[in-house]
């Protein structure tokens, strides 16, 4: 008798993780439309078949889960004010999609601020414990390089991006490189042939330079030289950005910082018609720019996801191998780069990624 073929086979077949691979066939919103196609056809090639009696069990797991209250997870922030952290788009984002997941899995998020006056971290692991609160979702920290003293081996902990140098976590965040990968391709894709790269080096440290090696090496891949020379600030200046676009003639240029819209438009350049503009890293209710949205709110459903499980075994303290989930990008091209030249229309999205 003929093994029945599982998620797992799937999984190995195509090269994806196998719980991307269940999602995938739940047509789960936060998979990309080409990851989710090449999924099924996998499926169908290996004769996968659903366990009608392993999904009534899992359904009636999941029903179990959302009735039952588990407790509380602590949304933890380092910023200098208390709500700091709300002033970035995707952060807040994070928030949403762990809010969302904990609610799914009979969790509740409460935000406990470290800069709370009198606090120490000796004080504010006592009040968690007092609370009963084993689990805590690092915010992005304010500035990279940050380290933190706490009391870790009483908690299982999640941090998101790269910020959080001591201790070393385990972390949620977009796939920056891939991000980075996928947005060249589609500009050249679009017919785009000099692209420039425009950022504040803090922000590319952000990412631990991801955006920065990405876009070097999609050049390489296509056999591109980068005649231009990506321009990287200590701190914006508008007379340098001129400067520097009035030596290179950029066609298209990649930024995640907004006023270089206004930086074009003011010497009489028309978006997307004379230059283009593209950004690396948007929020989900981001829709003007072109640029790959960072899936923020699956990031933070991710991060419970991760947390969850490290609760559910009671791996606490500071992890001996930290793991990183990373979460794919999603192409779209908004109104600030041209259509398809000849075709009135997207570029063909890569594979791993969809259009919007």
């Amino acid at each position: 008798m003929n093994r029945r073929v599982t998620i797992r086979d799937i999984a190995q077949d195509v090269g994806y993780h196998f719980t991307t691979v269940s999602m995938a066939l739940r047509k789960h919103p936060d998979i990309p439309e080409r990851t989710r196609l090449k999924i099924e056809a996998s499926a169908a090639r290996l004769g996968y078949r659903p366990d009608p009696v392993l999904g009534a069990l899992m359904s009636y797991r999941t029903e179990l889960r959302k009735a039952s209250y588990l407790g509380t997870l602590a949304w933890v922030t380092n910023y200098p004010s208390r709500t700091g952290w709300r002033a970035v788009q995707p952060f807040e984002e994070f928030f949403e999609g762990a809010r969302q997941e904990a609610d799914r899995r009979g969790y509740r998020i409460e935000e406990f601020w470290l800069g709370e006056p009198g606090m120490t971290p000796r004080r504010m692991a006592q009040i968690l414990k007092s609370r009963g609160i084993q689990g805590l979702l690092l915010a992005p920290q304010p500035a990279v390089g940050t380290e933190l003293a706490f009391e870790w081996d009483a908690f299982a902990a999640v941090t998101f991006g790269y910020t959080l140098a001591k201790p070393a976590l385990h972390g949620v965040s977009n796939h920056h490189f891939r991000s980075m990968l996928l947005l060249v391709e589609q500009l050249f894709a679009l017919g785009y042939r000099r692209c420039g790269y425009v950022e504040e080096r803090r922000v590319d440290a952000r990412v631990s330079y991801s955006w920065l090696g990405a876009y070097q090496v999609a050049h390489d891949a296509a056999g591109r030289a980068r005649e231009i020379p990506p321009l990287q600030f200590n701190a914006w200046s508008e007379v340098e950005f001129a400067q520097w676009f009035d030596r290179y003639r950029p066609d298209v240029i990649v930024t995640k910082y907004p006023p270089v819209k206004d930086w074009l438009e003011s010497r009489g350049l028309r978006l997307p018609d004379d230059v283009g503009l593209a950004s690396p890293s948007l929020a989900d209710r981001e829709t003007e720019w072109a640029g790959m949205h960072e899936n923020a709110v699956a990031i933070g459903r991710a991060a419970v996801s991760v947390l969850g499980d490290l609760l559910r075994h009671q791996d606490l303290g500071v992890p001996a191998t930290p793991q990183r989930v990373m979460i794919e990008g999603v192409w779209t091209r908004g109104r600030t780069v041209r259509a398809l030249q000849g075709a009135g229309g997207d570029a063909a999205a890569p594979e791993g990624s969809t259009t919007r």
